[in-house]
């Protein structure tokens, strides 16, 4: 990792997209069956998008916004925090399976959002 970090940081971010480390990142990908190409990583653009934010106990958190699960980690913690006891010794059992259902509501949210919007109410 560290010399793929000093890399980077001399010769900049073409290190990464077209360089030794992206040759290498493919190789590894392709050994699993992946299906990235040097052409994707090339091609590959920042998206900078406000992050999301939310507050929980009293926290401020902030995460990265969709396309990301950052949305989806503070969707979770915030309906867990309406659980009296979540998280407590005596409620482990309890407080797993509503951490389990709280995040495949997050991700339903997700899901429902990207693969619907167009056809939802603004409020969703």
């Amino acid at each position: 990792m560290k010399p793929s970090i000093e890399t980077i940081s001399s010769y900049g971010a073409d290190a990464f997209y077209t360089g030794a480390i992206a040759n290498a990142t493919i190789t590894a990908l392709r050994a699993k069956n992946g299906t990235m190409t040097l052409q994707d990583l090339k091609n590959y653009s920042i998206a900078i998008r406000k992050p999301a934010q939310i507050t929980y106990r009293d926290f401020k958190l902030t995460a990265c916004s969709a396309p990301s699960s950052g949305e989806v980690a503070l969707s979770v913690m915030k309906t867990v925090e309406g659980y009296q006891g979540f998280g407590e010794e005596a409620m482990l059992n309890l407080s797993t399976q509503r951490l389990d259902e709280a995040i495949r509501f997050g991700y339903g949210e997700v899901i429902l959002h990207v693969l619907f919007k167009s056809k939802l109410p603004r409020s969703c």
